[in-house]
């Protein structure tokens, strides 16, 4: 089994550099006695125990959901805060790059409805960008453009101002300053050409987080799912990330508008379902999403093929990635409909291998 790790590491690395820079430092004081969460146990994977040997004495907690065959086994453990509340299934998570993902299936929706092509420019829609002008619609949701990386100097910039709530315009603005700066087509990828789509999606169809609420979250059901910005949802997991002094996470959803997304597991599952099954999208964008043949990342940046690979059997999975105190891995088997999800709200816990044990179990089972 492979495992790529560029778009996860990107939120480490950036925190760290501020973190020397501003020398930030706390020492956590929280005894790291690990509860078990309710969980509901559907077949021979004994979940909960994979999930409790993963937190170990870690700080904070973790949930996990294998839905294979129809059947889905789920478990939850540890701490949610700081105060000692028990992680549940229904615990909110910022769920990092993954939020690409929501930010994409507006867009598809505007392309299905016939008011975004896919091969414009972007321009086409915002004249007056500052930056990838140039890029098609389908360039950016596949982040071929490698614009800038722009993620360090907004997690600089907050760590300057806390209280800062940044518009989509003046996160735009950074990204330019960086490209500028950096002369040269960056190397890692970073939130840019999502923070772009967003911008389309507020021209074309209004402020982002009504669009979202309006088209995604309230026909799905998604209870726990917001926007930064817009209602927080009750029951959030409090992040733990030394590097950057955390314990107990604030609400930085107006640092970064893709990372910042926060959801639930059991949301999680509900949209990649919805998103199988057309309720979303198209079946011909669908298709598009699960489709390995157009480089790395597939269009909209939903799951990329290489994430897991075992021999004669390809998944679709998210960078497995962190994001100021929590991480996150999420594999799928487009085919089956097969779904493993394992969240942590600590930002140094690798929740790999948890993910592993799920996609085994489900070979296994199928003999």
């Amino acid at each position: 089994m492979t495992r790529h790790t560029d778009r996860g590491s990107t939120w480490r690395n950036a925190v760290r550099m501020v973190t020397m820079a501003v020398g930030m430092s706390l020492t956590l004081g929280l005894a790291a006695i690990i509860p078990a969460g309710a969980a509901e146990e559907t077949g021979p994977l004994d979940l909960e125990a994979e999930l409790s040997d993963l937190i170990g004495l870690q700080y904070g907690g973790g949930v996990a959901l294998s839905v294979h065959d129809g059947q889905t086994t789920s478990a939850a453990v540890g701490f949610a805060d700081a105060a000692g509340d028990p992680m549940t299934l229904d615990s909110g998570f910022r769920i990092g790059w993954f939020g690409m993902q929501f930010v994409a299936a507006v867009v598809l929706q505007l392309v299905d409805e016939g008011r975004v092509d896919l091969d414009a420019p972007l321009t086409t829609y915002l004249p007056d960008v500052p930056l990838g002008g140039d890029a098609t619609i389908r360039e950016l949701l596949m982040q071929q453009t490698r614009l800038s990386n722009d993620l360090p100097e907004l997690i600089s910039r907050y760590v300057q101002d806390p209280d800062h709530l940044w518009t989509i315009d003046e996160i735009i603005e950074v990204a330019a300053e960086v490209a500028r700066s950096e002369g040269t087509r960056v190397e890692q990828l970073g939130p840019t050409e999502y923070h772009l789509l967003i911008k389309l999606v507020e021209v074309l169809d209004g402020p982002f987080g009504e669009v979202f609420d309006r088209r995604i979250a309230e026909p799905l059901g998604l209870q726990g799912t917001s926007y930064p910005g817009s209602r927080l949802p009750d029951g959030l997991a409090a992040g733990w990330y030394p590097d950057l002094g955390v314990q107990g996470q604030p609400d930085i959803g107006g640092l970064d508008r893709i990372s910042a997304f926060r959801t639930t597991g059991p949301d999680l599952v509900r949209f990649i379902q919805g998103l199988l099954g057309g309720e979303i999208v198209s079946s011909d964008l669908v298709a598009e999403v699960f489709s390995d043949q157009a480089g790395p990342i597939t269009l909209g940046a939903f799951f990329l093929p290489d994430m897991m690979d075992y021999p004669g059997k390809r998944f679709f999975g998210t960078v497995g990635g962190d994001f100021t105190g929590y991480s996150f891995e999420i594999v799928v088997d487009p085919e089956s409909g097969d779904i493993a999800i394992v969240l942590t709200n600590d930002g140094y816990i690798d929740p790999h291998p948890v993910a592993v044990s799920i996609v085994d179990s489900w070979e296994a089972a199928s003999g």
